[in-house]
């Protein structure tokens, strides 16, 4: 019986062998592992590699998700006030690892543009409410003004 698992460990090493010809090609002979060793190969495997993109995974699924989360918040603060969506664009920028801090930046349209205190309520909105909903934590909001483009003749 010794003979035989000595043999099977002395199988499960991979050889190549250089096929010599106008190619030299080299081949890769596999061989019969042991049923231990494989299980062994197998389980170090995927405690490894398995493990960590798992948790990367997770954590890009958090912060795809909490950023959804401020998306609606933005979008709900702006159907609150009773701005058409055609009127804004905003694009929200994370400012760490986690997706908990992010700036909101705002296109609004040269129309809004003229009313300072109404721009200061939406910004106070957006904070609050992310922070209050989510626990989102916007430490900026920077607006931007759309000029309309002009068509010449």
């Amino acid at each position: 019986m010794k003979m035989t698992i000595s043999f099977m460990r002395s199988l499960s090493r991979r050889v190549f062998h250089k096929r010599s010809g106008p190619d030299e090609v080299f081949e890769l002979h596999q061989t019969i592992m042991a049923p231990t060793e494989a299980h062994q190969a197998k389980s170090s495997l995927s405690q490894t590699h398995l493990s960590v993109p798992s948790q990367q995974d997770s954590r890009r699924a958090d912060r795809q998700h909490r950023r959804q989360m401020l998306y609606g918040v933005v979008r709900d603060v702006m159907v609150r006030a009773e701005v058409l969506s055609i009127s804004y664009k905003f694009k929200v920028l994370s400012l760490d690892a986690g997706g908990r801090q992010y700036l909101v930046m705002m296109d609004v349209m040269h129309v809004m543009s003229n009313q300072n205190e109404w721009l200061e309520d939406m910004e106070a909105q957006i904070i609050r409410s992310a922070r209050k909903l989510h626990d989102i934590h916007v430490k900026a909001v920077y607006w931007r003004v759309k000029q309309p483009v002009l068509v010449g003749r």
